[in-house]
């Protein structure tokens, strides 16, 4: 029953049947990506080719520390993975089904995972155990993430319900369900003070983080929600639409404390999968976007141009992105593994760099 259900028509990116079958490379010698920096066409540069994370398709990420990425995939993996060793540093076997979604709470060091089981695992690192072991929701857990003192976490599944849940004890705190909301990701806000939720039902809605009951509703878009982030400031909203042959396939800038729409990004030709705001330049504020179409764009939350297109063919759908302070990015995919790229703002036409696959 659960295959027939519209969240394949967001790219499929939890379905079987995209499960890689190429062989996959094992360390830096087997294989490279070579290119022309623009501008210098005289220059290449050589992006490294680590151990890879996992085995199978990647579908969630989340920044750890410096040089830190964790992940979860079809593999049924949570790994913690080192970009700058080139090594995994740990990995996590507990759940029985893809690993829809990962959180890092650097507060208390907690790994939450959530899955396709119907199940939210927590764990400490260097920990192999989980220290709690949560039957959700019905069906796949597909948003989750944690309060900015890492005592609670919010979850949403395909079930139509959103759940908070107190992390010391495993207890269910509050619920709340809407017909035809069939959440898609959940942002907790920095301050505390609301979550922001997507949807198949093609609606953004915030929530009160306490009371877990929605205190505002964005305009309805066209196309499916697929992901959501808050600005650093708290005042900026951004989601990423599903679509086909570039009907669709945009990300949106809201107004999170009136709930307006304040600008569209047009680009991408297929599902825009994720998006996220990126660290203040010169320019203003930034946004990066990933889509099925295997590319990535980068915006200025100013202006409806992006101002780079960086196509990473042969990776297939792009899934997730983490972003951290020194412009580094990445990237999860379902047939290319995880890219680390730098973003560069200091050349005269800003750019992004590949600098590692694994």
């Amino acid at each position: 029953m659960y295959r027939s259900l519209s969240l394949f028509a967001m790219g499929k990116i939890f379905s079987k049947k995209h499960h890689s079958t190429k062989k996959q490379p094992e360390n830096s010698s087997e294989r490279s990506r070579r290119y022309e920096i623009q501008g210098e066409s005289s220059q290449q540069h050589v992006a490294k080719t680590y151990q890879r994370a996992h085995a199978d398709g990647i579908l969630t990420l989340c920044p750890v520390l410096d040089g830190k990425i964790l992940s979860g995939g079809q593999d049924k993996t949570v790994v913690l993975y080192d970009w700058k060793a080139g090594k995994k540093e740990f990995a996590w076997n507990l759940h029985s089904r893809d690993i829809s979604r990962v959180c890092y709470g650097q507060t208390k060091e907690v790994i939450l995972s959530g899955s396709r089981d119907t199940t939210i695992k927590a764990c400490r690192l260097g920990q192999g155990d989980s220290f709690l072991d949560i039957k959700a929701h019905d069906l796949i857990v597909s948003a989750l993430d944690l309060s900015p003192d890492n005592e609670r976490c919010v979850s949403g599944s395909r079930d139509n319900y959103m759940k908070l849940w107190d992390l010391t004890t495993g207890k269910l705190i509050a619920e709340n369900a809407i017909a035809q909301n069939l959440i898609t990701d959940v942002k907790w806000s920095r301050d505390d003070r609301c979550i922001v939720q997507a949807s198949e039902d093609k609606e953004i809605k915030v929530w009160d983080s306490r009371s877990l009951k929605v205190v505002r509703q964005f305009p309805r878009k066209q196309y499916i929600q697929t992901s959501c982030d808050i600005s650093s400031d708290g005042r900026s909203v951004l989601t990423t639409s599903n679509g086909f042959q570039g009907n669709g396939c945009e990300a949106t800038l809201w107004d999170l404390g009136e709930g307006k729409l304040v600008r569209e990004f047009n680009g991408h030709q297929q599902t825009v999968a994720c998006g996220r705001f990126l660290s203040s330049s010169g320019e203003g504020e930034l946004v990066i976007t990933v889509s099925n179409d295997s590319s990535i764009r980068v915006w200025n939350k100013n202006c409806e141009d992006s101002l780079v297109y960086h196509s990473l063919g042969g990776a297939g759908t792009l899934t997730s992105i983490a972003v951290y302070d020194d412009d580094r990015i990445c990237v999860s995919s379902l047939e290319g593994g995880i890219a680390l790229l730098q973003l560069d703002t200091k050349s005269s036409q800003m750019q992004l760099i590949e600098e590692a696959f694994f």
